[in-house]
């Protein structure tokens, strides 16, 4: 129970204080409707955990349904943004958002054929491309370009691969 009662606690200030929060852009919300939001998630998500475990009775049932299909999503909802982060696409919360949708409707809507996942995948990530580019976006958001010291990292490791076997020359860093 004090598992249960943890994640719970987890999903409610998730969703009351750091979704909703990065989504409308306001940083001071009032504390009520905060409350409000984290008993209506702590509710749903209680509900819907105590319906899946009626549903699949068997522990080896419940196992399978959770790394089928709720992993499959998560693979089709995080994982392109996260690839596109560590790439330096730094998208907005509605760029996100779009892409994570379009990859989720592909993915229920392609679920039999064979390659969904890949296509659901794709799907995701051409949409947050396009909502990106076709969308107003705020200043800082696209692809990050490269900051001063990985430029002076990159510039000494040059130099020394020009100069490691003469050591009676200078190293010029300009």
């Amino acid at each position: 129970m004090s598992t249960a009662d943890s994640s719970l606690h987890t999903a409610a200030i998730m969703a009351s204080h750091d979704i909703v929060e990065n989504i409308r852009d306001v940083k001071t919300s009032l504390y009520v409707n905060q409350l409000h939001l984290a008993k209506l998630t702590t509710l749903v998500a209680g509900l819907l955990a105590m319906i899946v475990t009626v549903y699949y009775a068997d522990l080896f049932q419940l196992t399978d349904f959770v790394f089928t299909s709720v992993m499959t999503f998560f693979k089709v909802a995080v994982v392109p943004p996260f690839i596109l982060a560590v790439f330096g696409f730094r998208g907005s919360a509605c760029t996100t958002l779009t892409g994570m949708a379009i990859g989720i409707l592909v993915a229920l809507a392609l679920e039999k054929w064979s390659y969904w996942n890949v296509c659901a995948q794709a799907a995701n990530v051409l949409a947050m491309m396009a909502a990106h580019y076709l969308l107003p976006q705020s200043d800082g958001k696209g692809w990050v370009g490269q900051n001063d010291q990985y430029k002076r990292t990159r510039q000494l490791i040059r130099a020394f691969k020009q100069n490691k076997n003469s050591t009676t020359k200078s190293i010029n860093l300009e």
